[in-house]
C-alpha cells in the first residue's frame, strides 16, 4: 500500500511539472519560440576569440617596457612608457611597435612615423608618442594597445598587451 501511495504521488508530481510545461509552451507564440531557438544558434555560431594569441607575451630579457600610460587629447592617444635596457653592458637598438586591440579580439597594426619609437639605449629612454585612432578603427572599440620591440633584426625581444582600463589616466 506504501509503495502504491509512493507511485501516486510521484506520477502526480510528474503530472504537475508536464502541465506547467504545457502551459509555458501555450503562453508563447511559435514564432516567438523560433526566434529564441533561432538566437541561441546564432550565438554558437559566433566567432570565438583565441585569447592566448590576443594576450602574447614576449620577454627574453634584453629590453623592457615600464610605467606604461595613456592620455586622450581631442581626438588623439598619447602613450608614454619607458624603455629599459636590461643588458647593462652592451647597447641595445630597435623599434617598438604598436597595435590596437578591439573587444572583439581584432589586432590592428598602428602606422605610427615617430622617431622617438626607434632608439638606441644603453640604459633607458623615456617614450612619448602621439597618434590618431585610424579611421576604420571606433573609439568604443578600443580595448587595448600591445607594445612589441624589435631589435635590429626584427627579431621580437618583447611584447605585452596592456588593457585601455588599466593604462588610461
Amino acid at each position: 500500500m506504501e509503495e502504491c501511495t509512493f507511485s501516486l504521488s510521484q506520477s502526480q508530481f510528474e503530472l504537475k511539472r508536464l502541465n506547467n510545461v504545457k502551459k509555458i509552451l501555450d503562453k508563447y507564440d511559435e514564432n516567438y519560440l523560433q526566434e529564441i531557438i533561432a538566437g541561441i544558434s546564432e550565438n554558437k555560431e559566433k566567432k570565438s576569440i583565441d585569447l592566448k594569441s590576443v594576450f602574447k607575451i614576449v620577454d627574453l630579457n634584453i629590453v623592457k617596457i615600464d610605467n606604461v600610460q595613456c592620455l586622450k587629447r581631442k581626438d588623439r592617444y598619447v602613450l608614454i612608457f619607458e624603455l629599459n635596457n636590461l643588458e647593462a653592458e652592451k647597447e641595445s637598438r630597435g623599434e617598438v611597435f604598436i597595435d590596437a586591440i578591439t573587444r572583439s579580439g581584432e589586432v590592428y597594426p598602428l602606422s605610427i612615423r615617430d622617431e622617438d619609437l626607434k632608439f638606441v639605449i644603453i640604459r633607458f629612454k623615456r617614450v612619448e608618442v602621439s597618434f590618431p585612432l585610424p579611421n576604420y578603427l571606433k573609439e568604443e572599440e578600443l580595448f587595448a594597445f600591445r607594445l612589441t620591440v624589435k631589435d635590429n633584426n626584427q627579431k621580437v625581444v618583447f611584447c605585452e598587451t596592456y588593457l585601455l582600463d588599466s593604462i588610461l589616466i
